[in-house]
């Protein structure tokens, strides 16, 4: 099937009883794939209602929660495109985004609503709140929904993404049905996630690269999300270890925090502080050369708050320091990092489970052409690659030429394959945070 609500549904059937959302609300809860999808189905038929067609803008801003995800799954069963924006925003730039992509109504929660009515003000919009829309949870014995929809190819739009560039009004991401599958489809040929999988998400929805590890792959792969109480290091660690989380999707900067709030912890051991350092080293060369992983069993206290069921860090949306990913594998712990932009929807590279390189960004996935210029930069090509920028045909007759997209990234691809960021070929400085 070509489009995210089509994807959604078939294996929302194959896993109907199955935990689709765990989240925290006076206490855990959880949704089935079968209420997931009895959920978006009954909100599909409130947006109806509130006249949005196919081709409309629909803005979303909303913290991460299960309804986040709901209501992206109903406005793209409607054939409406998708404008998920930061819900950090401040309300004029809110109502700037909302003006440009020419939106026909505004999807908001209990944490933006402030917001969204100041920036609202003057504007003639549909609004409709969804923070309750997961209150009421459907009988078991409920038929499986049957969602009247509207046909969806793998051209048509399903999200405009606004990304912050160096100079002028942010730029939209206009990104299809297509390019979002077929990056999904990749991903999950990597084996990289799989239905016995719960995913901790944590970074927010409205950037591609949770949206498609923490929201898409999981879905379409029949896992499970996971959404701490909090993002303090207690809340997060309860969450991964008491909900049973194998993955957490991260940014350099948490894994550096992760790494040095371990270390800070060691070296406050006296007996320990001179040799640790040089005890990190060997742990990092034992695994590196012969694949070994003593660190989870000289380290086991540490990988006891995260569970025995917990597999991987997965690190992306900025350069990843290679000292903290040897540390952090010294330890016990395996890091998968990747690349990619807003721009291809997002991933595009990602380093194998079984063969990590430390500093590199990983290997290309399976329909993926990576190649670079003769200044050194990364060129992209393959079915997850935007459709262009919205409106602007003279900003993307720059950045896709010949088929190729220029991203603006200085790197290269070693003997293996493996590709490595070494620079901007433009003046944007990109924080571990992933945040430019």
């Amino acid at each position: 099937m070509s489009s995210i609500p089509d994807r959604f549904f078939i294996s929302a059937e194959r896993f109907s009883e199955k935990v689709a959302f765990h989240y925290f609300k006076e206490g855990w809860k959880q949704l089935s794939y079968r209420d997931v999808a009895h959920h978006t189905v009954s909100l599909l038929e409130r947006l109806k209602e509130k006249g949005i067609k196919k081709g409309d803008r629909v803005f979303l801003s909303a913290r991460n929660s299960p309804y986040w995800c709901i209501s992206y799954l109903a406005l793209s069963a409607a054939g409406a495109v998708g404008v998920p924006v930061d819900p950090e925003l401040t309300a004029s730039e809110m109502r700037n985004l909302m003006v440009d992509a020419e939106v026909s109504l505004i999807l908001y929660d209990d944490y933006t609503d402030t917001k969204v009515m100041e920036a609202l003000e003057g504007l003639v919009v549909e609004r409709f709140d969804i923070s309750g829309i997961t209150d009421s949870i459907p009988q078991k014995d409920s038929k499986f929904p049957a969602p009247d929809t509207p046909p969806l190819t793998p051209d048509d739009i399903a999200s405009i993404i606004y990304t912050s560039g160096t100079t002028g009004r942010p730029k939209g991401v206009v990104l299809t049905h297509g390019n979002f599958c077929s990056d999904a489809d990749a991903l999950i040929a990597a084996g990289i996630i799989s239905h016995d999988d719960n995913i901790i998400s944590v970074l927010p929805l409205h950037h591609t690269y949770p949206f498609m590890t923490t929201f898409l792959v999981p879905l379409f792969e029949g896992a499970t999300v996971t959404y701490p109480p909090g993002l303090k290091g207690p809340e997060l660690l309860n969450a991964v270890r008491e909900r049973g989380g194998t993955i957490l999707v991260a940014v350099p900067q948490l894994l550096e925090l992760f790494r040095n709030r371990i270390l800070q912890g060691f070296s406050e051991v006296p007996v320990l502080n001179r040799v640790f350092p040089h005890l990190l080293r060997l742990l990092s060369l034992v695994r590196k050369r012969f694949n070994i992983n003593p660190g989870r069993y000289i380290f086991s206290s540490v990988h006891e708050k995260f569970g025995r069921q917990f597999r991987f860090f997965a690190s992306g949306g900025a350069k990843l320091d290679p000292r903290v990913m040897l540390d952090m594998e010294a330890i016990g712990f395996t890091v998968l990092e990747g690349y990619g932009l807003t721009e291809t929807s997002p991933v595009v590279t990602f380093n194998p489970p079984d063969r990590r390189k430390p500093g590199s960004a990983g290997r290309p996935l399976s329909n993926v052409e990576i190649k670079t210029s003769s200044d050194g930069e990364v060129l992209i090509k393959g079915p997850m690659v935007m459709k262009g920028y919205y409106k602007n045909p003279e900003e993307t007759e720059k950045v896709i030429r010949d088929g190729w997209l220029h991203t603006g990234d200085l790197g290269y691809l070693d003997s293996d394959g493996y590709l490595y960021i070494t620079g901007r070929t433009k003046e944007v400085i990109v924080l571990s945070s992933g945040k430019n």
